[in-house]
């Protein structure tokens, strides 16, 4: 069993890496090492004090971890420990806060994209111009990056939905011209 010193070390050590959430699985691990450590100092001062080997029946019980937020401290390892707890959960909070932004701010940008679509459906009558300007929108929707989950199944619908509209009205557009075409000539 690693001692208090050799967990502090490596928590540590994950927390000065730069991406964070690839070592909650490991962070936990300590986490609950650390707490399998200080029960059982608690248990086997418990059992070394006098007083309470009167009172207590002498059933051996396997230690049973205290969760960190809820133990009180005992001694500096147990608040530095904590501390690094605590400011690995900040990092956490920090890098998925950014990405809900991150992810916010593409939502946005995506549905500017779906609106200027939506513009070129109902205005352009050039195919030229239209197909180019198409092209153009479509490669700066793919560069844009994820989206909130919850809002992506909606928003690749619509897309879709529109760019079928854009294909339906230039294949009506194409047919008008070759019509008059024929009929000039």
């Amino acid at each position: 069993m690693a001692s208090k010193q050799e967990l502090i070390a490596r928590l540590r050590e994950l927390l000065e890496q730069s991406d964070a959430e690839q070592h909650t699985d490991a962070v936990e691990t300590i986490k609950e090492a650390y707490e399998a450590l200080v029960s059982h100092e608690q248990q086997t001062a418990d059992h070394a004090s006098p007083d309470t080997e009167a009172t207590e029946p002498a059933a051996e019980t396997a230690p049973e971890a205290v969760p960190l937020e809820n133990a009180k401290a005992q001694d500096e390892d147990d608040r530095q420990f904590k501390r690094l707890i605590d400011a690995f959960n900040q990092k956490v909070n920090d890098v998925q806060r950014e990405r809900t932004r991150q992810e916010q701010e593409n939502l946005a940008a995506k549905k500017a994209v779906m609106d200027e679509l939506r513009q070129l459906v109902t205005g352009e009558e050039n195919i030229g111009s239209a197909f180019q300007r198409f092209t153009e929108l479509a490669e700066k929707w793919k560069g844009i990056g994820p989206v909130p989950q919850n809002a992506y199944r909606d928003l690749q619908r619509d897309y879709g939905h529109l760019r079928d509209e854009f294909f339906y009205h230039i294949r009506i557009y194409k047919e008008l011209r070759d019509h008059d075409l024929k009929k000039n000539t």
